[in-house]
């Protein structure tokens, strides 16, 4: 009975999480999506007292990297675009 609930439960929460994305624009729900990642390990580390190994945090830095960075070029090239334009 609970795993039934938990399904319910989860399956809500992914709905609502794919009607919010609704709202971003795709640089903005690529971050949100990728940090996910990293902040389930982090719980992981907190609720489940799981270890924080190094390869964990480089994991972590690469995948909040490369989100910040996809970010940044996408952002500099709407702004060049719009300067082109003008």
């Amino acid at each position: 009975m609970l795993l039934v609930f938990l399904a319910v439960i989860f399956l809500i929460a992914q709905i609502l999480m794919n009607q919010g994305f609704k709202f971003l624009k795709a640089p903005e729900g690529g971050v949100i999506l990728m940090s996910e990642v990293v902040f389930t390990g982090i719980a992981g580390v907190i609720i489940f007292n799981d270890s924080l190994s190094l390869n964990f945090l480089a994991g972590a830095f690469l995948i909040i990297g490369s989100g910040v960075g996809l970010n940044l070029i996408s952002h500099k090239h709407n702004v060049s675009a719009s300067t082109a334009t003008m």
